[in-house]
């Protein structure tokens, strides 16, 4: 025979723990921190060669013509 499952009710805030959300925090402002250079700077993403690809050609300057 099996028993039927019951829930057990919402823990409340003073008996939770703080350590998993403070460890939760935490990681969530370094995983911040490690992807904020890609909002400031311009990355290079991808193989050298598909970027060289991609980008843009010099334009001659006017001293190079001739």
């Amino acid at each position: 025979m099996t028993r039927p499952l019951t829930t057990a009710p919402p823990t409340g805030v003073a008996v939770r723990s703080l350590a998993p959300d403070l460890a939760r925090g935490f990681m969530l402002l370094a995983i911040a921190l490690a992807h904020a250079p890609a909002f400031v700077d311009d990355w290079d993403l991808g193989p050298a060669a598909l970027n060289t690809i991609a980008s843009p050609p010099p334009s001659e300057s006017p001293s190079e013509s001739g």
